[in-house]
């Protein structure tokens, strides 16, 4: 089990522009892996000839995507982004543990 312990301290300006800088990257990391994701797994759900239809629900006629299972996978969005600014512009342990959240 892990604890987080909490530390006061004071930063530079340096430091803080660094750290600042780190979030902001981490943040679109995390905004171009929800992308990618959701492009594949709508891309996916085209190719599947009963993923959109139609069905009853109280008496009303409706029509939407049926839910599925998202199948990309870490190892998948670690090789599609690891050409990313964001990515780059990390540690790469950083920005492993920050696509393994998505």
């Amino acid at each position: 089990m892990y604890r987080t312990i909490p530390v006061k301290t004071t930063f530079s300006d340096e430091e803080k522009a660094f750290w600042l800088f780190q979030c902001r990257q981490a943040n679109s990391l995390i905004n171009c892996a929800i992308y990618y994701v959701k492009n594949k797994h709508y891309d996916w759900l085209r190719e599947q000839p009963e993923a959109y239809n139609t069905y009853w629900r109280d008496d009303t006629l409706k029509f939407g995507w049926k839910t599925y299972k998202c199948a990309v996978r870490y190892p998948e969005l670690d090789k599609a982004l690891k050409m990313s600014p964001h990515y780059k512009a990390m540690a790469a342990q950083s920005a492993q543990q920050t696509l393994k959240t998505v």
